[in-house]
């Protein structure tokens, strides 16, 4: 008997302010054991800190990593 397919399992990490740890999240994520299964959603939710939305287009030209960025901030991320 086969083993069932594993799985797809996205990390999703909502992001609004804070730069310093927005990197030390996000730095820690990549790092991790969890990104040989998993994808990542990034979701700048209209940050007013222009290095984070910066920092935020870098990763997403990685592999298994999408950018959803809101051109207004919506209080909570959807």
């Amino acid at each position: 008997m086969s083993e069932p397919a594993a799985a797809q399992v996205d990390i999703i990490v909502p992001v609004y302010r804070g730069e310093y740890s927005v990197r030390r999240c996000l730095d820690a994520l990549f790092a991790s054991d969890a990104m040989q299964s998993a994808g990542v959603v990034l979701v700048d939710d209209a940050s007013p800190e222009p290095a984070i939305s910066t920092y935020l287009q870098q990763l997403a030209e990685m592999p298994g990593v999408t950018l959803i960025a809101h051109e207004t901030n919506r209080g909570f991320v959807d």
